[in-house]
């Protein structure tokens, strides 16, 4: 099974993909130094274009702003990664027909 982890820099991507390569083939992207695995989950085009080049069988969203103090202090910012990088995911999923897992802590 193909397996794309978006936010795989993060603490549960990074545990996600220790997991998942073991028996699947894992494509992490998020904050990362090679260009060809970066990817603004916060640019609707970027994720739907990333996603079609792939075309993985399941995406793991793992993008969130976990901070509670920092969503509080900054609702936009939270909106934008708790919300709108789901909805692009969401959505480019259902164009290719992948199946998409939500996870935040």
């Amino acid at each position: 099974m193909k397996i794309v982890i978006i936010g795989s820099k993060g603490f549960l991507g990074t545990k996600a993909q220790e997991i998942l390569s073991k028996d699947h083939e894992v494509i992490g992207v998020g904050r990362s130094n090679e260009p060809e695995f970066q990817l603004d989950a916060t640019n609707k085009e970027a994720v739907r274009e990333f996603l079609l080049k792939y075309k993985p069988d399941v995406v793991l969203d793992t993008v969130a702003l976990t901070s509670s103090v920092k969503c509080e202090n900054n609702p936009a910012l939270a909106e934008e990664l708790n919300y709108i990088t789901a909805r692009n995911v969401a959505e480019a999923c259902k164009e290719i027909d992948s199946w998409i897992v939500f996870m935040s802590s």
